[in-house]
This record gives C-alpha cells, structure tokens and sequence, in this order.
C-alpha cells in the first residue's frame, strides 16, 4: 500500500510518474508527467501506452501487464515527447487502494547509452 507521504513524494519528483488503472488507462500524473507529455496528455482517459513511441508500444504494454506477476526489471522504453522521441528507463508497482488494484510507473530519463546515443557525438 502507498502511504499518503509516498504519493506525495512522488507527486513532487521531478522526473514523469503516472498511476494507471488494470487496463493501463491513466488515473493521474504528476507535474512532470504533465509537463513533459502535454500534447499527450490532453484526454483524461489517455491510454498509457499511447505515450511510447510506435515500435515500443509492445514494450509499455508487456512491462504493465508482467507487474501484475511482481516486480519487473527496469526497461527503456522509446517514448512519445514534444515533437520528438525520448527515452525513458520505466518502472513500476502494482498497489491496491480503496479495493482497486492499480500501478505507478516512474519514467526516469534514461541514460545516453540506454537511449541508443553515443555519448561521444
């Protein structure tokens, strides 16, 4: 269960976090989230995995689907951002509040060389 703190915690991260029903369909996001994905975010019902870019969509959806099996490890995952793609390293948990089994993904930026970058260029 995440405590009132935590939440809070992580609505003040400076760095996208969402929180998703069973279906993957964004509950809420934070400051960040909402910064870094406006254009995306514009419904309220947005599909969460609508944010990754089109070939790694499947990526998004599998690491959703496998958290209901216990924690995952952490994947880059190409994502929609402004007019361009960025990477992002996503993680998540599955937490059950008021009887409803939700997830909370962070989406830390992902290094260089995660994104496919060559940090020398």
């Amino acid at each position: 269960m995440i405590t009132c703190e935590t939440f809070a915690a992580f609505e003040r991260a400076g760095w996208p976090v969402f929180v998703t029903d069973a279906d993957g369909v964004i509950q809420h996001a934070n400051d960040a989230a909402r910064s870094e994905f406006a254009g995306d975010l514009a419904a309220s019902s947005s599909a969460l995995d609508s944010l990754a870019a089109p070939h790694a969509s499947e990526q998004l959806t599998a690491l959703l689907v496998g958290l209901c099996d216990g924690p995952q490890k952490p994947v880059p995952i190409a994502c929609r951002a402004g007019r361009g793609e960025r990477t992002f390293t996503v993680s998540g948990m599955v937490f059950e509040q008021d009887g409803r089994e939700l997830r909370l993904l962070q989406f830390l930026p992902a290094p260089a060389a995660a994104a496919g970058l060559d940090a020398n260029a």
